[in-house]
This record gives C-alpha cells, sequence and structure tokens, in this order.
C-alpha cells in the first residue's frame, strides 16, 4: 500500500491542481516536502485549504528551514496560524549533507 508522495518544485511551475488531486484521489495519507521555506509555505497554505492536515495526512519538512520560518512569510489569504495549523503534527528532518 503506496500512502506517501513527495513533493520537490519550485513557485514557478508547481502543478497545485494536479498534485493536490493526486494526493486526494490517490489517497496519499504522508507527504514529503522537499522545498525551500517560502515555497513550503504556500503548499502548506493550500493544503490547510484543502484539508489536508493532521492526523488524517502527516507532512515531513526540510529541519533546515530557519526557526518559525512560518511566521516569516505571511499573506492576506493565508496568514501563518494557518500554516501551523497544517504543520501540527508534522515532522522535520535534516536533509543528508546538509550539515558539514
Amino acid at each position: 500500500l503506496d500512502t506517501s508522495i513527495t513533493l520537490t518544485s519550485n513557485l514557478d511551475i508547481f502543478p497545485y491542481k494536479e498534485v493536490f488531486e493526486a494526493i486526494l484521489n490517490e489517497d496519499h495519507r504522508i507527504i514529503n516536502l522537499n522545498t525551500y521555506g517560502a515555497y513550503a509555505y504556500n503548499i502548506l497554505c493550500e493544503a490547510y485549504h484543502r484539508g489536508l492536515v493532521y492526523p488524517e495526512y502527516v507532512w515531513f519538512t526540510p529541519g533546515g528551514f530557519t526557526p518559525q520560518w512560518w511566521t516569516e512569510e505571511s499573506n492576506f489569504s493565508c496568514p501563518h496560524w494557518m500554516v501551523a495549523k497544517a504543520l501540527n503534527g508534522s515532522f522535520g528532518f535534516i536533509p543528508h549533507g546538509y550539515i558539514v
């Protein structure tokens, strides 16, 4: 049973509609978000709006972001508390080779 998906992209070419439809239609529950903070913010904002949050969905995020990175970005349609809600129950990781 494959219930995971990895998201690696940038906002200029990120196919939001297709990826979020795949997460829902293919019943992915574990999402590896392998991107930068600003991109992650927007992806998690969309996840919040679509209800892709804990406990039904678990997000893995890179641990190399600045502390409380989700409070550094904010916009009218997605204040940082929404991203914090999407991050609830998530796991952070440090990519291999990141720390030298």
